[in-house]
């Protein structure tokens, strides 16, 4: 059977108000079949973490990700991530 998942590196480089960002992926969950990562800025000591959500189709060659504007579903996801990394030692405040 065909498992309908793509591959993700470990780091994605996204556009955050015109600069480009190298983050490197943290942790992924899937929720509802949508694929959300919790990223960093890579090689920065207590930097900025972002939730992104995959809006990709499974048809796309690569995953295209995107901050979660909904305010409910980013507390949603949040919380999920919070509970995977508690014990990581990774604070996160939102």
């Amino acid at each position: 059977m065909e498992e309908n998942k793509k591959e993700l590196n470990n780091t994605i480089t996204f556009d955050i108000d015109g600069v480009e960002k190298e983050v490197e992926i943290l942790e992924q969950t899937l929720i509802d079949n949508i694929t959300y990562v919790l990223v960093c800025e890579k090689d920065v000591e207590d930097g900025d973490c972002f939730v992104l959500k995959d809006v990709s189709n499974l048809e796309d060659a690569e995953s295209i990700f995107e901050p979660i504007e909904d305010e409910q579903e980013l507390n949603r996801v949040f919380e999920v991530f919070q509970n995977i990394i508690k014990d990581d030692n990774i604070k996160l405040e939102f």
